[in-house]
């Protein structure tokens, strides 16, 4: 059989490689325990991810004391003070975060014998267990345990759903639960961490470079020598002299690669900055790229996202609390982008006569 017979011609199985396929989810619809552990870590471990969870939950909340729209109600919000030493303010904080990162976050709600709120709690989303029925609808939260010994979940207490307050986001068709943006945003997370490992290699690579020394001998003794001297010199800073022709050293280029590397951690920031919506600006970084028209109309989408927020947190809080509050809405910059926009076109107007004078002018002469 000739080299050249195609007939020989085999083929690898691609399908088989890992992310090429997206899969599919099944809803959880009658019990369901969040994976706060995960979703918690990759809070903690994504600058990118808690800047960006952060930031939202800062701006839905506003500045200042949450103000409720009853003078009796406020009394109550100004009593709350949730493991002793929160605010209101810093619980709701703390929800919204928890709740976009996660998918849900719960504070059990505290009554006075006269069924008057007196506080709200948050609470571990790992340690809480929805349960529904058949239907689909919550009949209670129960309170679970993972017995060190056995390993096994347990119950050990429950609360009714009017006895929690719960902000579910992202909750999609028929689940008990939310989705919060770490679940989403994970793949994009590891990937970035991945990036960064390997580009801080690479910089200490740009600094001590890997060094190929070919030595004019097979004798160990000679080499383990070399290899001694060598790192001797390399740790304080000297030189090595050494007979002309006996070595031969070469370095391991790794500037290009430290820019593949840089191309693609700016790609994966921007991958994530679309799929988290909390653009750059807000992040307090500007891409070099970036017009200031180009960041008021960024912005101007942002304000749409936190305007979003306050009115579900408005509306669970009333709903859940039966308490009206009202948040303060965030800085607009629509008068600035109609701004922008008339000079613009004042701009535009006055360009576009200037060329009909000319053309005029022209045709007098």
């Amino acid at each position: 059989m000739g080299i050249y017979d195609t007939s020989a011609i085999t083929t690898t199985d691609l399908d088989s490689l890992s992310g090429t396929e997206l899969g599919s989810v099944s809803p959880d619809t009658i019990k369901y325990v969040c994976d706060w552990s995960d979703y918690f870590g990759s809070y903690l471990k994504a600058p990118m991810l808690k800047a960006s969870v952060d930031r939202v939950a800062i701006w839905a909340v506003g500045a200042g004391k949450i103000k409720a729209k009853e003078k009796s109600h406020q009394i109550l919000l100004d009593k709350i003070t949730g493991f002793g030493k929160d605010s209101f303010r810093d619980i709701l904080i703390n929800l919204i975060k928890v709740a976009l990162n996660g998918g849900d976050s719960h504070g059990e709600i505290i009554k006075d014998k006269a069924k008057r709120l007196i506080n709200l709690v948050p609470r571990n989303p790992a340690n809480i267990e929805h349960e529904a029925n058949e239907n689909g609808i919550l009949i209670k939260y129960n309170q679970i345990n993972i017995n060190p010994t056995t390993k096994k979940k347990e119950i050990i207490g429950s609360w009714e759903p009017e006895e929690i307050f719960h902000l579910c986001w992202g909750r999609m068709a028929d689940e008990i639960h939310g989705r919060g943006v770490a679940e989403i945003l994970k793949d994009i997370i590891t990937k970035d961490e991945q990036a960064r490992i390997a580009l801080a290699k690479f910089i200490i690579r740009l600094n001590l470079p890997i060094r190929i020394i070919e030595v004019d001998s097979d004798d160990t003794a000679k080499l383990t020598s070399v290899k001694n001297q060598y790192k001797e010199a390399i740790d304080k800073g000297e030189v090595i002299v050494v007979p002309k022709d006996s070595i031969k050293v070469e370095d391991h280029k790794t500037e290009n690669q430290v820019q593949d590397v840089l191309n693609w951690n700016f790609y994966l920031m921007k991958y994530f900055v679309i799929s988290m919506g909390c653009p750059e600006v807000i992040l307090g970084s500007i891409n070099s790229k970036d017009t200031e028209g180009a960041s008021k109309i960024l912005y101007l989408a942002f304000e749409q996202v936190i305007k979003n927020v306050q009115i579900w947190v408005e509306e669970q809080v009333r709903l859940q609390l039966g308490i009206e509050i009202d948040l303060p809405e965030p800085p607009s910059v629509d008068p600035m982008v109609l701004l922008d926009s008339r000079k613009a076109g004042a701009t535009a107007g006055t360009t576009e006569q200037g060329n009909k004078n000319m053309k005029v002018e022209g045709q007098n002469k």
